[in-house]
This record gives C-alpha cells, sequence and structure tokens, in this order.
C-alpha cells in the first residue's frame, strides 16, 4: 500500500494505491489563497499541515496502517521566512505571486548576465526576487529571518517543533493528574508515546521525500553541468524513535504492573513523567539540530559546485567580452588604416596631377627661351 500527497495551491489531496497501481482510496482538503493586493498569492503554512491531517486521516484507518511508502509532489518556489525560533514570520509567497516584478528587473540590471549564468529569465515566481521585495518592503522582516523554507522543508520541521511538543506535555500531564484510575494514568502516558512516536514517523518519512528529490537534483545537475557530486549524506529519525521505546519501556517496567491509583503512585506518576517528558523533549531538541545540519550538509556540496561553475561561466563570459572587444578595436583599426589609405591614395593623385601640371609649363618655358634665342617659333 502506498500513499500519494499532492500539495497543490488550492488543496491538498491523498490516495491510496496498491502494489498494482490500483485506488483503493482518496480524499482532498480545501487550502485558500489569500490575496490581500494586485498580483499578491499569500498562504499560512500552518494551514499546509492541517489539510494534510485532514486530507490523510479522512481516508479508511485499515489501510493506512498498511502504507509501505509515500510519495509526494507540490507546487515549487514559495518561500517560507522563518525567524529564530523557527516559525513562520509572515504569510508564504506563492509560485504564483507576481509583486517583484520591480525586483527582477533590478536584479538583471546589477547582473546583466544573470540570464547566461543561470540558464532563466529573473521571474517574479522565483524565490530571489519575493526576498529582494521583503527586503525592501518589510525590512523588519527581512532582518529577523533566519532561514528560507519551501514546503516540503516546512513540513518536515513542523514535525518536529517544540511548541507542539509543550503543548502535548501540557494535555498529558493534565490528563495524569485528573486520573482517577489506573487505565487513565495509562492511557493517558500510552496516548503521549504514540503522538510522538507519530510525528518522529511523520518527520522520518518526509526526510525521505527530500533525499529522494536531492538525488535526483544531484543526478539532474552532475549530468546536465558535468559537476562532481557524491550521494547525498544519509539521515533518518530512527535513533529518536528508539529512545522513545527505550523511555516506553522503561515506563512499563516501573508502573506497567500498577493496579489501583493512590495519591502517594499519583504523584510517582507525575515525578516520573516529567522525567519521560524531558527526555524525549531533548529527542526532539537534539532532532532539530540534527536536521537542520543535514539540511545544510545536503545542500552545501550543491550549492559550492552551482558556485564554482557559476565563476567558471563568468570566467569564459569575460574571455568572451575579451575578445569581442579586441575584435571590436581590431576592425576600428582597420577601418582607420582603409580610411588613411584612401585619404594618401587621394593625395598620391592630387600630386601626380600636379607634377603634371608642373612638368607641362616647364615645357613650356623652355620652348619660349630657345624660341627667342634663335629666332624660331619652335611651336609651329
Amino acid at each position: 500500500m502506498f500513499l500519494g500527497l499532492d500539495f497543490g495551491t488550492s488543496g491538498i489531496k491523498a490516495v491510496l494505491v496498491d502494489e498494482q497501481g490500483a485506488v483503493l482510496g482518496q480524499n482532498a482538503a480545501t487550502l485558500t489563497v489569500s490575496r490581500p493586493h494586485d498580483l499578491w498569492s499569500e498562504q499560512a503554512p500552518d494551514a499546509w499541515i492541517s489539510a494534510m491531517d485532514e486530507a490523510v486521516l479522512g481516508l479508511d484507518a485499515a489501510l493506512r496502517a498498511r502504507v509501505q511508502g509515500i510519495g509526494l509532489a507540490g507546487q515549487m518556489h514559495g518561500a517560507t521566512l522563518l525567524g529564530a525560533d523557527d516559525k513562520p514570520l509572515r504569510p508564504a509567497i506563492l509560485w504564483n505571486d507576481g509583486r517583484s516584478h520591480a525586483e527582477c528587473l533590478e536584479i538583471e540590471a546589477a547582473e546583466p548576465d544573470s540570464r547566461a549564468i543561470t540558464g532563466n529569465i529573473v521571474m517574479p515566481g522565483f524565490t530571489a526576487p519575493k526576498l529582494a521585495w521583503v527586503r525592501k518592503h518589510e525590512p523588519e522582516i527581512f532582518a529577523a529571518t533566519r532561514s528560507v523554507l519551501a514546503r516540503n522543508t516546512n513540513t518536515l520541521f513542523s514535525h518536529l517543533g517544540m511548541d507542539a511538543y509543550r503543548e502535548q506535555v501540557k494535555s498529558s500531564h493534565a490528563a495524569i493528574d485528573s486520573a482517577v484510575f489506573t487505565t487513565g494514568v495509562m492511557e493517558a502516558m500510552r496516548a503521549f508515546f504514540k503522538h510522538n512516536r507519530e510525528l518522529f514517523e511523520r518527520a522520518d518519512k518526509v526526510v525521505g521525500e527530500i533525499s529522494t528529490m536531492m538525488l535526483a537534483m544531484y543526478r539532474k545537475f552532475g549530468g546536465e553541468f558535468g559537476l562532481k557530486l557524491a550521494a547525498p549524506a544519509q539521515f533518518s529519525m530512527q535513533r529518536y524513535l528508539r529512545e522513545i521505546d527505550r523511555v516506553e519501556a522503561s515506563f512499563d517496567k516501573r508502573f506497567g504492573a500498577m493496579s489501583m491509583i493512590t495519591e502517594y503512585k499519583r504523584g510517582l506518576a507525575t515525578r516520573f513523567f516529567g522525567v519521560v517528558a524531558s527526555r524525549i523533549q531533548t529527542a526532539f531538541e537534539v532532532a532539530n539540530r540534527d536536521a537542520e545540519a543535514w539540511l545544510k550538509a545536503v545542500m552545501n556540496p550543491l550549492e559550492l559546485q552551482i558556485k564554482e561553475r557559476q565563476q567558471q561561466l563568468r570566467r569564459r563570459l569575460d574571455s568572451i567580452k575579451r575578445i569581442h572587444e579586441a575584435t571590436d578595436t581590431l576592425e576600428d583599426r582597420v577601418q582607420e588604416l582603409r580610411e588613411s589609405e584612401k585619404a594618401m591614395t587621394g593625395q598620391v593623385i592630387a600630386l601626380d596631377h600636379l607634377r603634371q601640371e608642373i612638368e607641362t609649363m616647364l615645357a613650356q618655358e623652355m620652348m619660349t627661351a630657345v624660341d627667342g634665342a634663335t629666332g624660331f617659333d619652335l611651336s609651329l
């Protein structure tokens, strides 16, 4: 069984298919696009997670339990700006947002060779013009931005978010405190472990999707541009899932045989829950740190290779410019020489005419002188 998710602009669609590709279930959840001004197109990142949950949970639970893999597709070039606390600073600017047309012109003016370097026209749908727009029109948000995520990366960190974890700890703590019977305590603890395990499992699936996407990008860039890229670094959430298993096993060992709740046992369970929550919180914090380091490790080789490729292209463009400039200079010099030759040819012709006139005048003078001396008219 496989689950397919399509993160569209107007909604999120979920489909379940078997090994032969037969559709066994499908569901969808609607998304709305905010357009507060002309050419604007925005969405709240939290809405993506809510819609995904709605679409997936609307599928048959028995079929969902048999899922072995997830395929993910979605809109590109959406800019999700996060602050130091990894929370969105503003609604995500979508791929079809057109507000940054002026910034596109500014980028191309600042880098005349941008099309040759990137192979693309600078358009408002891309991320860089969006960031340039935010820097100009929302400087306080731009200054507070610590990372810019596309939708997949944002989904990964939403599963590892500390705020959602703290809310879960709070609700579980309240359930344990209010439990009258042992079953209430056990159910609250089981739900706590189950919820956090599901978060790590979802995060692990997203990691797999990002890994697959990055591997495809590595191969694409390697094949088309000759970049030398090793396979992306591997990462998973399995070590954090094992930590949850160890903590739950420790809980079972201490409280699995508890038959009747007493105030003493309630206090003991509450204190132990504090220890459990602290250990799992540490797992979340380490997972966040490791996920961020992994994303950088995956992206850095590609970014370095692309920058090196850009530098090579710039050097080639500079060489071509110099050749063109030298060619233009040579052509100008040839034209100057041709004009000089033409002028000199004119001068030679004028001098030749002058020579002929002088020779004629000299001949006439000589004839006149001889005629006067002999008394004969030599001109007859």
